[in-house]
């Protein structure tokens, strides 16, 4: 049976060009424009390695005859240790890749840190199946931050936690932090052991890297910041162009960018930039429009 769903899911839904995408890394090579300014930029580490752990369904289309096949995998995890030194900040990124669109988020110790908790799990194409697109292909990024490292308090199993209506799944890593001699605090340090926080920069925390879908469909491109104050959001076309809600964009409370009846020529760079009083980060996306096989 399994096997008869997949031959007949072969063929029907896909995309044209895909050498295409090669062409985005000029745009959006490692996620973040060259614009973006965080205070006391820290350190990095991405593994490039998969993660293996996948998760693959067949689910029968709403009112079609074509076949969506849902699945979730961690592409780029942290990996199982992380050594930060004392007083320094550090960042741990995470991808995922899958159909439905994943979302991404953090648990410290088994609970949940690091974003707006306040924001909705699931998407608006998640929720809405009757209009949902028929492809769903989307890599999504996380990242978490963790300013002036202090061994009493940031010393920690942290896990990157990937999720769509279908699957989870999620990556631990252990964050080391060693401790040196005394060094001057830095002003990330001064905020964090301060019991007054003057605020801090706005920084997207997810967002969506690659996004392929049918035309005609409605996608949603994630833009998730925190910040304090809370950062405003605007999203800028591939022509650099800021886009305004209209009966094509909408820019919804959460920052994301929600993009109705899509069309080739909306193929290219979407830019997502968060700001407040503290500073600017800035994410880009690749949305790339299919067209379905022939039958």
């Amino acid at each position: 049976m399994t096997r008869a769903l997949q031959n007949q899911s072969r063929g029907r839904a896909g995309w044209r060009g895909r050498g295409y995408l090669r062409k985005r890394k000029k745009a959006a090579k490692g996620g973040v424009g060259r614009r973006s300014r965080l205070h006391n930029p820290p350190a990095r580490f991405q593994s490039r390695k998969p993660v293996e752990n996948s998760f693959h369904c067949l689910n029968r289309g709403s009112g079609n005859n074509l076949l969506r096949k849902s699945h979730l995998k961690l592409r780029n995890a942290p990996p199982d240790v992380m050594t930060v030194s004392e007083s320094d900040s550090l960042v741990v990124e995470c991808e995922a890749g899958g159909n439905p669109p994943p979302t991404i988020h953090w648990l410290k110790n088994g609970l949940r840190v690091g974003q707006d908790m306040s924001a909705p799990e699931h998407t608006e194409e998640d929720v809405n199946p009757e209009g949902a697109p028929m492809l769903g292909l989307s890599y999504t990024r996380s990242r978490l931050f963790i300013d002036c490292a202090s061994a009493q308090f940031d010393e920690a199993e942290y896990t990157c936690v990937a999720q769509n209506p279908y699957h989870r799944i999620s990556k631990t890593t252990k964050v080391k932090v060693t401790k040196v001699g005394s060094a001057p605090s830095s002003p990330l340090c001064l905020v964090k052991k301060s019991f007054v926080a003057p605020g801090s920069p706005a920084r997207i925390t997810m967002w969506t890297h690659t996004r392929m879908e049918l035309m005609g469909s409605t996608v949603q491109l994630f833009c998730r910041p925190v910040g304090s104050p809370k950062p405003s959001v605007s999203w800028f076309g591939p022509d650099d162009t800021e886009l305004q809600n209209s009966d094509k964009y909408k820019v919804l409370e959460n920052g994301d960018l929600e993009i109705r009846n899509i069309a080739w020529n909306d193929m290219g760079g979407y830019t997502c930039a968060a700001e407040n009083s503290h500073g600017v980060d800035r994410t880009s996306t690749f949305l790339y429009p299919t067209l379905p096989d022939k039958v």
